[in-house]
């Protein structure tokens, strides 16, 4: 983790850090600014940030903060248009409520020779409403192409005064210029700390504020701030001062888009701000500790409790599930499937329902609806239930316990042996422990026990294996039997990106290979095909080319020569190839691939090929082993090279000579 510089000073001026200066002021835009059509320090940028300011202020006698936000962005190329699609969260919680006002943009265009400008109006603005506790303000900015200058500006004023926004220091576009400055009493004491590679220095400066006084009655300031117990404290007149902490920086690089990273915003350079206590002197004291027990007081409040009690349809499927014969496995595999069949998932993440009941006879909901169904199947049926809460994988790593990060659940049913079987509804291809790998959160939460577990165990017995027997006609012409077989995660990809039953079938047809017999074994959690096949390799007149593993099969490429952030697989997984050719008369072996084993990353990852003839037969094996889901950036040569390797043996081949 970098560490935040931290100076206490008076005065403060704008380092430039060489930046080309740009019109930072809104409202005024230059020709030159205009003109601009490549950023030189990022050739590559589709946009650029010319300017980017906010403000945070609280108002103690609201109990509110609002946050000012105003950028100006420059469109480099045409895909960077989409720019112009803005788009800002608000959220409510109870009382708690975040209100979107002085919206306001403008776009600037430079036409022979004069600067146009066009504004946003109220029709370009839509909410849409996520769920009740989330909804989203989009707009366009109209009149945008490449070469126009953007700006826009907007105010959230925020009940959630204990939790303020992180400063976002880095885009995914580059920033040539930044200020952030937040104003926050003394009365609120926040930990402070910075993620991300790039460095940026955090200034502390004192302000002072007075509230109240002749012309202002007596203010009670309620303090109700999530996961405590509301008190109150009278004021009339109230001096205090602010800690004001301002980032300013220059030149900011963009985030680059990486493959295999889950949530980009996980490796943002920003400065996160978490509340530690809250205090007015001889008055009131509040310590936060950020612990499950005050998110699960936070969930039972706003109404998690009634939803898992809450009885729904299905009546009659339930009772029959009950007269069916079977092992408990059985009986929960059925009660999943009955509720993937009956609810849709809406594609939308929740932690809590607007109304699972309706939901429920409407078929369809968010991810707490989906679950909350689920549960009700599952008590009907006698299971001891536990919701287990958690941030999904694709939304970012939760590294302390936050009521604000927590956005869905699953539910783990507690077997007669003190064990665990995890189970989730949304994805239709899920199954007893067979989670999608986003829900495998490095830090899920048993709801209202002291159980916190790291979810990525799940991901274990993800194998790909490839058996095969094949005969080489004097013709050329290869046939042979071949038994592939998905298990775990591999399987649950393969469903989650084909819904043909015939895709694997498809799939060899792909690359040039006829299928005589097809049969596709489903056994829940591990999919099985078994095929007879023909094929010709390529041939000249001497000499016959097969593939390295003559089955074909596909290998990750990694392009890039570095890398800064993590490398975060989908899950482990092994695949392994084996089998014999009987090889033709005649024909005798000319050249093979050379036999290897390399293995890196602490033996993490291994790839092994080797050949062998006897007895008329080519024998092949070949097998590639990535032992865990995450690497780090340090690792990322190694892992590239054993990759490289993998592809390598995998377009190589096998040279027979007439």
């Amino acid at each position: 983790m970098r560490k935040i510089i931290l100076g206490f000073i008076i005065s403060i001026s704008i380092a430039t850090m060489n930046a080309q200066e740009y019109g930072v002021k809104f409202g005024k835009v230059s020709k030159e600014d205009l003109s601009l059509n490549v950023y030189e320090a990022d050739t590559t940028a589709e946009a650029v940030i010319l300017y980017e300011e906010g403000m945070l202020k609280y108002d103690l006698l609201k109990d509110q903060y609002s946050y000012y936000y105003k950028a100006k962005v420059k469109i480099l190329k045409k895909d960077g248009t989409h720019f112009s699609n803005i788009t800002i969260p608000t959220r409510i919680y109870e009382k708690q409520k975040e209100t979107l006002s002085n919206i306001s943009a403008t776009s600037y265009n430079l036409k022979d020779g004069k600067i146009t400008k066009s504004e946003l109006t109220k029709q370009h603005i839509e909410n849409e409403q996520i769920n009740e506790h989330l909804q989203l303000t989009k707009f366009t900015i109209p009149e945008v192409y490449e070469g126009t200058i953007i700006e826009y500006k907007y105010t959230i004023t925020s009940d959630f005064i204990e939790n303020i926004p992180d400063m976002k220091i880095q885009h995914i576009i580059p920033v040539i210029k930044s200020r952030i400055e937040y104003q926050i009493p003394e009365f609120y004491i926040f930990k402070i700390k910075q993620t991300g590679e790039y460095n940026v220095n955090l200034v502390q400066t004192r302000g002072f504020v007075t509230i109240g006084g002749p012309q202002q009655t007596s203010r009670t300031v309620t303090t109700s701030l999530s996961g405590g117990n509301s008190q109150a404290a009278s004021i009339q007149t109230l001096q205090y001062q602010t800690n004001n902490y301002i980032c300013e920086a220059s030149n900011i690089p963009s985030l680059k888009k990486e493959p295999y990273v889950y949530c980009i915003s996980d490796h943002e350079t920003r400065i996160k701000f978490e509340l530690s206590s809250f205090t007015i002197p001889g008055r009131y004291y509040k310590t936060f500790n950020h612990s499950w027990k005050e998110v699960d007081e936070v969930l039972s409040q706003n109404g998690f409790d009634g939803d898992l009690r809450v009885s729904y349809p299905f009546k009659e499927e339930v009772m029959a599930l009950k007269r069916e014969n079977g092992n408990n496995l059985e009986k929960l595999r059925s009660a999943l499937k009955l509720t993937q069949t009956k609810m849709a998932w809406n594609g939308v993440y929740s932690i809590l329902s607007s109304n699972a009941a309706k939901a429920a006879k409407e078929g369809q909901g968010s991810s707490a609806e989906v679950n909350f169904v689920l549960n009700s199947v599952l008590n009907d049926l006698g299971y001891k239930t536990i919701p287990v809460i958690m941030s999904p994988r694709s939304q970012g790593k939760m590294t302390t316990p936050n009521i604000y990060k927590i956005s869905t659940f699953i539910i783990a049913v507690i077997c007669e042996n003190g064990d665990y079987t995890y189970l989730d509804a949304t994805n239709k291809n899920e199954d007893l422990n067979l989670l999608s790998p986003d829900l495998q959160a490095d830090n899920a939460h048993f709801y209202k026990t002291n159980i916190t577990k790291n979810l990525s165990f799940l991901s274990r017995g993800n194998v790909q294996n490839i058996n095969f027997s094949c005969t080489i006609n004097p013709n050329g012409e290869i046939n042979g039997d071949i038994a592939l077989s998905l298990r775990q995660q591999l399987y649950l990809d393969f469903l989650d990106n084909n819904t043909d039953e015939n895709a694997m079938k498809d799939i060899y047809e792909k690359h040039g290979i006829t299928i005589n017999k097809f049969e596709n074994i489903d056994n829940g959690t591990d999919g099985t095909w078994k095929m007879n096949i023909t094929f010709t390799p390529n041939m000249t007149n001497d000499f016959m080319y097969l593939n390295a593993s003559v089955i074909p099969i596909e290998s990750t490429i990694f392009t890039s020569s570095e890398r800064t952030m993590p490398i975060e697989f989908d899950f482990p997984y092994t695949i392994r190839i084996k089998g014999n050719v009987k090889l033709p008369d005649g024909y005798s072996i000319e050249e093979l691939p050379q036999d290897v084993t390399f293995k890196a990353c602490d033996n993490s990852i291994t790839c092994q090929y080797k050949t062998a003839v006897t007895n008329g037969y080519l024998q092949i094996y070949l097998s590639f082993d990535l032992a865990r889901a995450t690497f780090f950036p340090k690792e990322y040569h190694d892992l590239k090279q054993i990759f490289d390797l993998f592809k390598k043996i995998s377009e190589s081949s096998i040279v027979l000579k007439r």
